[in-house]
């Protein structure tokens, strides 16, 4: 992670903020939103599992998910599309897209 320098605090601080490295787990969600959003965490739980099956990547819990994609939502890179669709205990949830 980078830091910032005492130095120059004020200017070191904003150029550490604009700087943005996503994690393996950010980027793969982004790319499950991006292929196929507006698609809520349960969807994005779903087609995570099936991608670190044939890829063999760690599949991280779905409240581990859930976070990462909050990353996203608060990183600009994400939001809510204004759809809605059901979970599987039949509660509505929000659906999410790519900002592009």
């Amino acid at each position: 992670m980078p830091r910032s320098r005492r130095a120059n605090l004020e200017t070191s601080l904003e150029a550490y903020e604009s700087v943005w490295c996503p994690t393996r787990v950010q980027s793969i969600i982004l790319d499950i939103i991006c292929q196929h959003g507006p698609i809520c965490d349960d969807q994005i739980a779903g087609k995570y599992y099936e991608r670190a099956v044939r890829t063999g990547d760690v599949m991280p819990s779905p409240e581990s998910l859930r976070t990462r994609r909050n990353e996203l939502v608060d990183k600009g890179f994400v939001e809510w599309s204004g759809l809605y669709s059901l979970t599987e205990s039949l509660r509505r949830t929000r659906e999410l897209s790519a900002v592009l």
